[in-house]
């Protein structure tokens, strides 16, 4: 897709480059970044505060399992709030 690209090109040439490609390249080029980007993400590590709630609401749950939702009754629920 991207011939010939030089590696000292800067993120404004290659984005120039880019845009002069037809839409349906640039489309399956950012198809193709993100997947890469996605592939390489990693989860950053959770905050204390992070683990103490989510602690705490894995331990309302297993206290009570009736008493959640699913969770298409939750995004219904927002959905009609919105």
């Amino acid at each position: 897709m991207l011939t010939g690209y030089n590696r000292g090109m800067t993120k404004a040439q290659l984005l120039g480059e880019a845009n002069a490609l037809s839409s349906r390249d640039r489309l399956e080029l950012a198809l193709d970044l993100w997947d890469s980007v996605e592939s390489e993400a990693a989860f950053p590590p959770l905050s204390e505060d992070q683990v103490v709630q989510l602690d705490s609401r894995l331990d309302a749950y297993l206290a009570d399992p009736a008493a959640t939702l699913p969770a298409d009754q939750v995004l219904d629920q927002l959905e009609r709030e919105l």
